[in-house]
């Protein structure tokens, strides 16, 4: 679900006279919450080179009195080399982690930079754990067109995670990936990657040719169930 909308996304990005025609102009952003684990960033990541565009990130890395300044310069410099692209990852960590500080300078700041750069060519993609923490304001269609509420992998789609995983270990043997998904239900993509870490860390230590189904359970009853 969440890759057919990115794909939209990224094809509007990238041909926008196919789109212009119907009267359709560029999207402004893209918005991924969810719980911490459930592979906001790593599908932000996808957006980002998927787009060929200048990328520029930002993260919260300077103290708050300098942090507006800092947003401005990244959408500045986004602006300059449009056609760009921004990350905005964890932005719901930009200001105090209070449901009362909605009109905090950051967000403030974000809001009057997506505003400057409309029509400029930059898409911005923001990351954020608990989306209640920021202004409605801010994350309306028109500042951030596309919110997608990412949630932890069930059925197919958790199947195809672990088997992501475990196509970057070697010595795999054969595995029940469908028992392995259905066991690890609701769980995030950072655990189903735990588990599969953990599984070929008792291979290793067993000094075993291959990671094998005993270990894949035995990970999974120490990790999710603390066994």
């Amino acid at each position: 679900k969440y890759k057919k909308e990115t794909y939209r996304i990224i094809d509007q990005l990238n041909n926008p006279d196919k789109y212009a025609k119907f009267g359709i102009k560029e999207p402004h952003g893209l918005l991924l919450h969810g719980s911490p684990g459930v592979g906001k960033t790593t599908l932000a990541n996808c957006v980002l080179e998927a787009s060929g565009r200048k990328t520029f990130v930002c993260r919260k890395d300077v103290g708050n009195s300098y942090f507006p300044l800092e947003i401005s310069n990244i959408f500045d410099e986004a602006e300059r080399f449009a056609p760009s692209i921004i990350l905005l990852e964890d932005m719901d960590k930009y200001a105090n982690e209070d449901h009362f500080r909605k009109d905090a300078e950051e967000y403030v700041t974000i809001q009057a930079c997506i505003d400057k750069v409309k029509d400029k060519q930059v898409f911005v993609v923001a990351t954020v754990n608990d989306i209640k923490k920021l202004p409605e304001s801010l994350i309306r269609a028109g500042r951030f067109d596309h919110v997608i509420e990412m949630k932890c992998p069930t059925g197919k789609d958790a199947e195809e995670i672990i088997f992501h995983y475990l196509k970057q270990k070697s010595y795999v043997g054969e595995l029940n990936v469908k028992l392995i998904a259905r066991l690890l239900e609701g769980r995030s993509c950072a655990e189903l990657e735990n588990v599969i870490n953990q599984a070929a860390t008792y291979a290793a230590f067993e000094e075993s040719n291959q990671v094998e189904m005993k270990h894949m359970i035995k990970a999974i009853l120490r990790i999710v169930f603390n066994a």
